[in-house]
């Protein structure tokens, strides 16, 4: 998948390990460090999360095939261990083998594959910055996992590793994580460990998430030829939208909802298709002409855009005996403001 594990085992009787750093050659100056992390039996480790073609390059500029690790214990001054045995690459192929362990360890079993995917749940898959998101890494029931690692486009980080295979995180921590501000969207995987000999799964599939700053007000456009259709645009970046409400002058109760549809350029919008009578009596009854949207985005709890500017009827037409209703058919959805009707239809009697 184009990243490299290096797990680099601390022995026993060195509880108070903090960090461990990883070298490329006979490098003095480490490549990687990263702080210990602990299994479920209480062992302390270090995983170094790779993307191969940087570490090839960073191996072919030293000269070298071999990569090394050691690990710093919370003395007074702080003591550094001995390196470990140099791990060899015999190539430039993608190699997920870990390094050797120190010297006072065994090394671990070559498997013949690695374990089976983890499935990746999270909820919501959409949130606020101030809200939270739940992540599951669900281990296959054939295996037993000592720890799961969560990513975000590739990006591992110790504080984000648990034996538990569960994770809370705020939309602040995952802009903290990718180093993005919102609204911004990152892919979320994970993997696991398995007892005893370590052997590292496959990643997950990966599964989008959405961190959303203030929502932005929709657009709203209006047709009428027997029947009158409302259209109310969402902006762009709020693909997890459901929901429009259309609302007649400044009444808080909306007056209608209907869930969103996609057009074929993939751009969200809702329409609302209304008897000319009914609403025109509606607007009466609230002495105003002006019609405006919103729309619901799929968080937890769920949060509502800024309605719309209102598009205002300058005319009404005349009141039918008939109610008939007939759908206006249009291709285009204009993102601007609209301009007001036509004279052909508002020669017709003020509201």
């Amino acid at each position: 998948d184009g990243f490299i594990s290096i797990v680099c085992d601390i022995p026993k009787h060195f509880g108070e390990a903090t960090d461990c750093q990883l070298y490329t050659g006979d490098e003095r100056q480490s490549y990687l460090k990263t702080k210990t992390s602990k299994s479920a039996t209480g062992d302390l480790f270090c995983q170094f999360t790779v993307n191969k073609d940087d570490l090839f390059r960073r191996l072919q500029s030293v000269r070298s095939r071999g990569v090394s690790c050691d690990y710093t214990v919370n003395t007074e001054p702080p003591s550094l261990s001995p390196r470990s045995d140099p791990y060899n690459f015999t190539g430039l192929s993608v190699i997920t083998r870990k390094a050797h362990l120190p010297s006072s360890q065994p090394a671990p079993a070559v498997t013949a594959a690695p374990p089976p995917r983890p499935h990746l749940k999270i909820s919501p898959a959409v949130l606020r910055e101030s809200s939270t998101v739940q992540m599951t890494c669900e281990v296959p029931q054939s295996q037993s996992a000592s720890l799961c690692l969560f990513y975000l486009d590739g990006i591992e980080a110790a504080p984000y590793s648990h034996p538990s295979c569960q994770m809370s995180l705020s939309g602040v921590q995952i802009q903290q994580w990718t180093r993005q501000s919102s609204p911004l969207e990152a892919k979320v995987g994970c993997n696991y460990l398995t007892e005893g000999e370590r052997t590292q799964s496959d990643h997950s599939d990966y599964v989008a998430l959405t961190v959303l700053d203030r929502l932005q007000k929709p657009n709203i456009m209006v047709l009428h030829d027997g029947s009158i259709s409302i259209v109310c645009d969402i902006p762009k970046h709020f693909g997890e939208a459901t929901h429009c409400q259309l609302y007649t002058g400044d009444e808080r109760q909306s007056y209608l909802k209907t869930k969103t549809s996609k057009s074929a350029t993939g751009d969200l919008f809702c329409q609302f298709t209304v008897n000319k009578d009914d609403l025109f009596r509606r607007l009466q009854s609230v002495r105003s002409r002006g019609v405006s949207c919103d729309y619901t985005v799929n968080t937890e709890p769920p949060s509502l855009s800024p309605r719309s500017d209102p598009y205002n009827f300058t005319d009404e037409p005349e009141m039918t005996t008939s109610y008939s209703q007939q759908s206006v058919t249009f291709g285009t959805f204009c993102l601007a403001h609209p301009e007001a009707p036509t004279s052909k239809q508002t020669d017709e009697k003020q509201l």
